[in-house]
């Protein structure tokens, strides 16, 4: 699989480079749990990439330090499969903290109109977190009931 390099590392090396509007996506995170805050940053891409490669690449991205969780995706007829490896997730974010992720995650993923559902997936399987929290299939209905919660 191809790597997508952010615009941001190589910036000084191709100055002179346009990138369309669709080749820059938003990264969200939390920045404030107890208000929560909901607010982005932007990757950029240089070249052309299949959205599973971008996608794979905004995932790593917002997982940050943690992105050795991620074993891999796959979309099938607009649905997208994340699977992670046997470390997912931590009990120290509790339940609220859990969904508060879940939510920015879903936000980062949505921006890609062909993608309908995203199926997060603990070494193939569905998992309950160590919060309790019962991950499954999540749609853009449920992307827009979740926000709700959000200050954006």
């Amino acid at each position: 699989m191809k790597k997508a390099i952010s615009l941001t590392l190589i910036f000084l090396f191709f100055s002179n480079t346009t990138i369309q509007a669709k080749e820059i996506y938003k990264v969200y995170y939390l920045k404030n749990t107890v208000n929560q805050e909901m607010v982005y940053y932007l990757h950029k891409f240089i070249g052309k990439f299949s959205n599973e490669e971008k996608l794979f690449c905004l995932i790593k991205d917002y997982l940050g330090k943690n992105k050795n969780i991620l074993k891999g995706i796959f979309i099938e007829n607009g649905n997208l499969y994340i699977n992670f490896n046997d470390d997912t997730f931590d009990s120290s974010k509790g339940s609220n903290g859990e969904i508060l992720s879940i939510t920015t995650f879903l936000n980062t993923i949505f921006q890609f109109e062909e993608i309908k559902t995203v199926t997060f997936l603990k070494e193939g399987n569905y998992f309950i977190t160590p919060a309790g929290n019962f991950i499954y299939k999540y749609t853009r209905e449920d992307l827009k009931t979740l926000n709700n919660n959000f200050v954006l």
